[in-house]
């Protein structure tokens, strides 16, 4: 899992505490069925599933011709991210870049230069915060249909702090269920899995109470139904990036005099 940054893009110096590697979390959307659209699409396989949060539904080209997959966004909004969950182009060598649109009829601009993943993992585009009417992917020729699951573009929210010591990543941190096979004299016969996901526990402390109530408690809102993508350092460990739920209900405290908030956020992630 990975994210990949604009060459434009740098640090805002707005609060010191925030950079680019600060924690991200990337639950906004303004992709919709209604405004997506491919050049193509196989049979059972439309592209308005990459609007859809499940991650067992795909889009899928019906050729392995270069492909755009444009999201309109009406009326146009603050975006500095582009999200996937659950695509093929590493596999299939396909190359992507992100581009944006301001207005109807304008021309479309390149955010992020065009590259491989190096895996089938969760991306994160980021880019420099601009109004768009239209985000659309460009898909390289490759040597097999791609496809993709789940296309987010939005805005990011950032944490104001960062998560140090005791952290398990989330790529790091992988469940599995097996089924283990045994003989009737005690011999080891073999293992089965039969479903595997990724698991981590995220705890934020001094954070300030009105950010908390104006900003944080937004997304946490949101996180009861939808998933979204997160990435703890991105800077320095860009592939520990996964399209992650929350499995808690996170409750929020004081922790000091001051109203200054803490809380804890226990997630699961989809494996690739």
């Amino acid at each position: 899992m990975s994210i990949i940054f604009s060459d434009s893009l740098v640090a805002s110096v707005v609060d010191p505490l925030v950079t680019l590697n600060s924690p991200i979390f990337g639950y906004q959307s303004f992709v919709t069925a209604a405004g997506v659209t491919s050049g193509n699409a196989a049979t059972g396989y439309p592209v308005t599933n990459v609007a859809n949060i499940s991650t067992a539904s795909f889009w899928r080209a019906n050729d392995t011709t270069e492909q755009y997959l444009t999201a309109t966004i009406n009326p146009a909004q603050i975006v500095d991210y582009v999200g996937i969950a659950r695509h093929n182009f590493s596999t299939a060598g396909v190359a992507v870049s992100v581009e944006t649109q301001e207005g109807l009829g304008d021309p479309w601009v390149e955010v992020i230069s065009a590259s491989i993943p190096a895996n089938n993992n969760a991306l994160i585009f980021r880019f420099e915060e601009q109004t768009a009417y239209g985000v659309r992917l460009k898909l390289a020729a490759g040597s097999a249909a791609p496809e993709i699951s789940v296309f987010f573009a939005g805005k990011l929210l950032v944490s104001t702090q960062r998560i140090y010591v005791g952290h398990s990543p989330i790529t790091l941190n992988r469940r599995v269920e097996v089924v283990s096979g045994m003989s009737e004299s005690g011999n080891y016969l073999g293992r089965i899995i039969t479903g595997s996901n990724l698991t981590t526990s995220v705890s934020l402390t001094h954070l300030e109470p009105d950010w908390y109530r104006s900003t944080f408690d937004p997304f946490v809102v949101a996180a009861q139904s939808t998933p979204f993508f997160f990435s703890w350092r991105p800077i320095q460990y860009p592939d520990e990036t996964a399209f992650a739920w929350l499995t808690n209900d996170p409750q929020p405290s004081n922790m000091m005099p001051n109203g200054m908030m803490q809380v804890s956020l226990e997630m699961s992630g989809v494996n690739a």
